[in-house]
């Protein structure tokens, strides 16, 4: 398997985290999960570098196995997580997240922040459904749009960068539509965006500014493009985490 392309890597290797989060949304979507499924078995798709990855093991002291398909990410879990304090087991796993190697009914848990987008929200139910077990959880951070005002400039942007992105209402619609019991959903803080993430991705991407015309330039003047327009959005989409349940049989 081919790992992600080398600018991608070589862009995000220093970063923390690798999409938008806190370990503070964590926990609340954390909270919303019912305790059974707390501290079952569970799995983190698309965990890159794994800051939820460790605060779901500490939180839960469950058993969490981390799905990525870039060594890279693995990689970097494995190494932060020898100086956490004790927590639950992590065992990682370099898989495509459309191609999940487990049987029916595998987990208690399915978690994925700032990952679905690789594959889409409506793909991620269906294909998440099957490792799932009955009275299971799935919860998910999208990038969404938060209203009815969506401006031309940052529609015209992410019809280019994520066409696939829908509203709240849209997206609570097609959990329902897949058969999962909505749970809660809220809309991640500001906050996680720029604490967390952009102010350290910016100072990544002023390193890489002087980088000569060609792939790489291209990646941070895009990437340069996007923080720019969160800046002017006035919250007019953001990420939101949904937690549902796959129902049990009567």
């Amino acid at each position: 398997m081919a790992d992600p392309p080398d600018i991608l890597s070589r862009i995000f290797a220093p970063l923390a985290r690798w999409a938008p989060g806190s370990d503070a949304s964590t926990l609340r979507a954390l909270a919303a999960v019912p305790e059974p499924c707390a501290k079952g078995r569970i799995l983190d798709v698309g965990c890159g570098p794994g800051m939820q990855t460790r605060m779901l093991a500490q939180a839960t002291r469950g058993s969490v196995i981390a799905v990525d398909r870039s060594a890279l990410a693995l990689q970097t879990l494995v190494a932060r997580k020898q100086n956490d304090a004790p927590t639950g087991n992590i065992d990682p796993l370099r898989a495509d997240m459309t191609k999940l190697p487990f049987c029916n009914a595998s987990f208690d848990l399915i978690w994925a922040e700032g990952s679905i987008y690789c594959m889409g929200f409506a793909a991620g139910l269906e294909a998440w459904w099957r490792p799932l077990a009955a009275g299971g959880v799935l919860a998910i951070s999208e990038l969404s749009w938060l209203g009815e005002a969506r401006p031309a400039h940052e529609r015209t942007f992410f019809e280019s960068a994520y066409p696939a992105m829908l509203g709240i209402e849209e997206n609570r619609a097609l959990i329902e539509n897949a058969g999962y019991e909505r749970l809660h959903d809220f809309v991640l803080p500001e906050l996680d965006w720029w604490d967390p993430y952009y102010r350290e991705f910016e100072q990544r991407l002023g390193e890489l500014e002087n980088e000569k015309p060609g792939p790489v330039q291209s990646v941070v003047n895009a990437c340069k493009m996007e923080i720019e327009l969160l800046r002017r959005s006035q919250g007019t989409y953001g990420y939101v985490f949904y937690i549902m349940r796959k129902p049990s049989p009567c």
